[in-house]
């Protein structure tokens, strides 16, 4: 449970690259998204303000790059490697939740 976010309904693994292993995790939370590598993003909902898939990898995943706003409003620009059915989940949970 966070305190911003609210409960974790759902977990994916971020990657590496095309072939590495795994090296963090996006958490769907209630109230928005955490984004959980070397470091931790809280970014609420609606503060997404672009996802795209910059390249397709080995293995069905997708390098993929957002750009959000964290609790500070300060511009954040990750990028990140997931699997292709989760890139397009996570899209869908942007989308649903409002950019």
């Amino acid at each position: 449970m966070d305190e911003l976010l609210g409960k974790e309904l759902k977990s994916i693994p971020l990657y590496s690259d095309g072939v590495g292993e795994t090296v963090g995790k996006i958490g769907f939370h209630e109230k928005g998204i955490l984004v959980k590598t070397s470091r931790t993003e809280k970014i609420p909902d609606g503060y997404v303000k672009s996802l795209r898939a910059r390249q397709r990898l080995s293995l069905g995943r997708v390098e993929a790059e957002m750009t959000a706003f964290d609790i500070m409003g300060t511009q954040l620009k990750l990028s990140f490697v997931l699997l292709e059915p989760h890139f397009f989940e996570l899209q869908q949970r942007i989308e649903k939740k409002g950019r």
